[in-house]
């Protein structure tokens, strides 16, 4: 199952989502089905292509009957460096758009959490999953960290990116919450480039 969702990931020409359910669903549809549900959901933002794919996702999730709440928090690392401003800028523009478009939901909330080290992190995750039913990741950040670095070298699990394996897909957290991990599909404008 691991090659196979590893293979997908890697040749797939659209955007691809990977879910680990921590027993959340099993639990839920065999009382009720999936559109009685009332989940709390949460995003964390790192920055780049994958995270500003999970934000859209979840925006979109968030007009459905399903999502109760919506928490999107964007982690700042103290001692982040991205040479690509290009990602910072779209990133900023992402995050501004979202705050613009969910302004008039009081059940969507936004904060900014800047992260000095690897325990204040996962502190800070943890925090997130015990107030949630879902939450989405992007399963590749953009920027250079020792604290990312630190935390992704017991990565076991590569198809989930680093805080969706180190941290929330680790047995070691207690909770029914499920984590789905986002690979989003950018174009790539030599290929469009060759077709046309």
């Amino acid at each position: 199952m691991r090659n196979l969702n590893l293979n997908v990931l890697a040749i797939a020409p659209c955007s691809v989502g990977l879910i680990i359910d921590r027993g959340l669903f099993a639990a839920s549809t065999t009382a009720m089905s999936l559109e009685q549900l009332s989940l709390r959901m949460a995003v964390i933002f790192l920055g780049g292509a994958n995270n500003r794919g999970a934000l859209q996702n979840a925006s979109r999730m968030v007009e459905g009957p399903t999502i109760a709440a919506l928490l999107v928090t964007q982690l700042i690392l103290s001692d982040s460096s991205n040479p690509n401003d290009c990602d910072i800028k779209l990133d900023t523009a992402a995050i501004t758009n979202f705050i613009s478009t969910c302004s008039h939901c009081k059940n969507v909330f936004f904060i900014e959490e800047v992260v000095e080290d690897e325990e204040q992190m996962v502190k800070i995750i943890r925090s997130i999953h015990t107030s949630s039913d879902l939450i989405l990741v992007g399963r590749r950040h953009i920027m250079e960290s020792q604290i990312m670095d630190g935390i992704g070298e017991w990565s076991e699990h590569p198809e989930l990116g680093v805080i969706g394996d180190d941290i929330l897909a680790s047995f070691d957290i207690d909770g029914r919450f499920s984590v789905l991990v986002l690979q989003h599909h950018t174009v790539n404008l030599d290929q469009l480039g060759s077709t046309s």
